[in-house]
């Protein structure tokens, strides 16, 4: 018999199942994750701990509780809380503390964005998006760290999110599913499924540094 392994990394925590084929659940387990908030309105995670740490203790439950041969395990799924930017290196290592959705730092950016794509403060549409930016797209986040961590900024291979850090981790491979990646807004074109390279240029954004395009049924590696 062959098993699979489910896992979703969340704001407060992160839980899991081990089940067969057949979706028949053999094992659960969770652990806590904490949010960090070193100012006011910031709200940040750490990802080696909070994302990758949480995964593999979760996993370890997993099998332990079941007494499942790792080796019966067919396939993994991970899915995550988002949008969250986790900048990193080369290596994959992180360079910095993880941006959650809930943090409101970038106000500056999110208002300089807003009206150089053209959206008046009445939400009338007069440029090329219909729908205002928000605190919670990456956008503004990436905005912002690109102007005040410019050291960090020069460092970054990839512009990650807690699903698909941990993906890498396991497999190599940098990746975030389509329906994922419409939190990188403005960068992300949810019209065409792929990256906008025209305002990626406007803002200084290599695309090369956001993660690959796949879909959210897609194997993206192997362990």
């Amino acid at each position: 018999m062959r098993f699979l392994i489910g896992v979703d990394l969340g704001t407060q925590g992160s839980k899991g199942a081990l089940m067969t084929e057949m979706g028949e659940v053999v094992a659960s387990a969770s652990v806590e994750a904490g949010v960090n908030v070193p100012q006011p309105g910031w709200a940040e995670h750490e990802p080696e701990s909070a994302w990758w740490g949480s995964f593999v203790d979760v996993v370890r439950q997993l099998l332990f509780k079941s007494q499942v041969d790792p080796r019966d395990v067919a396939a993994v799924n991970v899915s995550a809380l988002m949008p969250v930017l986790a900048p990193v290196d080369e290596t994959g290592l992180p360079l910095r503390a993880a941006i959650l959705y809930a943090d409101m730092r970038a106000h500056e950016e999110l208002a300089h964005m807003n009206q150089d794509l053209g959206i008046s403060q009445d939400r009338e549409f007069t440029g090329q998006f219909s729908a205002e930016l928000t605190m919670q797209d990456l956008g503004p986040k990436i905005y912002w760290y690109q102007r005040h961590e410019p050291e960090r900024w020069q460092r970054t291979r990839y512009l990650m999110g807690a699903q698909g850090y941990v993906n890498a981790r396991l497999t190599g491979r940098y990746t975030v599913d389509r329906n994922t990646a419409i939190g990188y807004r403005p960068f992300f074109d949810p019209a065409t499924g792929e990256y906008d390279p025209v305002v990626c240029a406007r803002y200084g954004i290599p695309v090369e540094m956001l993660p690959d395009l796949v879909e959210m049924t897609d194997v993206v590696g192997e362990v």
